[in-house]
């Protein structure tokens, strides 16, 4: 909801130990028979107590623990631990310092919040009629996009490539997952590694099979891009290259349309607006039959 997004976190100055519900800026690293593990170290991590994120006993354990603190938690995988199978049902040490605590601050849903939040409404009754109109638009638009995902993937399901995938466009797809991995990783302050492992829920093997498979579909569906492109004549033109990239850095919120620029893969954000202009002309060309 807006009330949540408008959320904000301030730093305790108040208090010093942890309470449920709190979030907690940690550094921590796991370890088994004395070695540290893949995907079980960690620095200025923002966990939120009562969030369930970390096996049994870890949240738990932090509670009553104080800023600056370091906690050792004596814990144990579960039986089926299917993010790392090799730690299923072994014991563990967890080293934990508490570095700061944070508390989500809710704003009050009056008339004075409406107008830092709408520039239509200035009553809780007018705002309320506003987010259900809103509600119901974006409902319809729900619907346009799953229908023209539908017929997109149906033309790409009946599409045919003749010919071999290019070694170089595969490549290039794996290379752009792991640079979005990278930038979540980063995000969090983590090891690649370890946000696989934790975030992602996987092994390293299983994400490279999982790219792998990821890098072969998008680049065959890079192929019958072009081609309904070329066949229908629809390619981009520098107008509308300008439009979305406008539309996009007002959309996200960036400072400016050359730091969008300069934060996103330009070739891959051209082809996702290539992808849907084609998937507007299919929609709009498309004869649904009833089965």
């Amino acid at each position: 909801s807006t009330i949540e997004q408008s959320s904000t976190t301030e730093e305790v100055t108040d208090r010093t130990d942890v309470k449920d519900g709190d979030i907690v800026n940690i550094d921590y690293e796991g370890k088994k028979d004395g070695v540290a593990f893949d995907g079980g170290t960690a620095q200025g991590f923002d966990l939120t107590i009562g969030s369930h994120s970390f096996i049994d006993g870890f949240e738990d354990g932090l509670i009553g623990k104080k800023v600056g603190e370091t906690a050792t938690l004596d814990l144990k995988f579960p039986d089926n631990y299917t993010n790392n199978p090799d730690l299923s049902g072994q014991p563990v040490v967890f080293t934990v310092k508490i570095n700061s605590i944070k508390e989500k601050k809710v704003p009050t849903l009056d008339d004075a919040f409406v107008k830092t939040v709408s520039t239509e409404s200035k009553t809780v009754a007018e705002y309320k009629k506003e987010v259900e109109t809103k509600l119901l638009s974006s409902k319809e638009d729900t619907a346009e996009r799953e229908m023209a995902d539908k017929i997109w993937q149906m033309a790409y399901d009946n599409a045919t490539v003749s010919e071999e995938l290019p070694d170089d466009l595969i490549k290039q797809k794996v290379e752009l997952m792991n640079t979005n991995v990278k930038l979540y990783a980063d995000a969090y302050g983590m090891e690649v590694s370890d946000y696989i492992t934790n975030f992602m829920g996987m092994t390293e093997d299983q994400f490279k099979e999982m790219t792998n498979t990821y890098a072969i579909d998008a680049a065959k569906q890079s192929l019958v891009l072009a081609a309904i492109v070329k066949a229908e004549k629809l390619d981009l033109t520098a107008e509308e290259i300008a439009d979305a990239i406008t539309e996009y850095t007002k959309l996200y919120g960036y400072e400016s349309e050359e730091k969008f620029k300069e934060t996103n893969d330009m070739e891959e954000f051209e082809e996702y607006v290539l992808k849907s202009k084609v998937q507007k002309f299919l929609q709009e060309n498309a004869v649904i039959k009833d089965e």
